[in-house]
């Protein structure tokens, strides 16, 4: 079968992980719920630290500063600004910057062929290459923004498809190509 979308990544960049990690936290169905909770603890335990800070600053001075004093009281307000951290950034964000960094440790590139049957992914390490052929029937959502294609298998896996790498076909007509043949409707991100 002829060849009709080839896409082959050399690098991502760590924008690619971050639009995957906000994507797949979006799609989880209590990611909202969980996401609320999650922040009322994070502002919480800000508040605790902050105010722990807050507390030790107005009691050391009593008797003069000392370097212990000073130490605990960096090490809430550090902790306090973690939090605030984690709030602002949330899960998605986080997952995407680990992702990122492992990658940058283990870098690896990615050969995707589409053809009328089905496709082939090819995952190229620094030790050797690993392929599969999958069927269009194992992917289960396709979401399209400006610069990046996500489908998302079945097997919990994820293709992050670039628009700038593609080799053969069209970037403009790819998603409503791959949801066509794997019957989803394509969402933009």
């Amino acid at each position: 079968m002829p060849v009709i979308y080839r896409i082959e990544t050399e690098k991502y960049a760590a924008q690619d992980f971050l639009a995957f990690a906000r994507v797949w936290s979006a799609r989880r169905q209590d990611y909202k719920k969980q996401k609320t909770l999650a922040d009322v603890r994070r502002y919480f335990a800000c508040a605790c630290c902050f105010g722990m800070a807050a507390y030790d600053l107005f009691t050391a001075g009593r008797d003069g500063f000392n370097w212990k004093e000073l130490t605990l009281i960096a090490a809430f307000a550090l902790l306090g600004v973690c939090f605030l951290t984690l709030v602002r950034n949330g899960p998605g964000e986080t997952m995407g910057q680990n992702m990122w960094r492992q990658y940058r440790s283990h870098p690896f590139s990615v050969s995707l062929e589409f053809r009328d049957d089905g496709f082939t992914a090819v995952e190229s390490v620094k030790e050797g290459s690993k392929k599969r052929d999958c069927a269009y029937s194992e992917i289960k959502a396709v979401y399209e923004s400006g610069t990046l294609v996500l489908l998302f298998m079945a097997s919990d896996k994820c293709h992050i498809v670039r628009k700038a790498d593609f080799r053969d076909g069209s970037p403009e007509s790819f998603a409503d190509f791959a949801a066509g043949r794997a019957g989803v409707a394509k969402q933009r991100i």
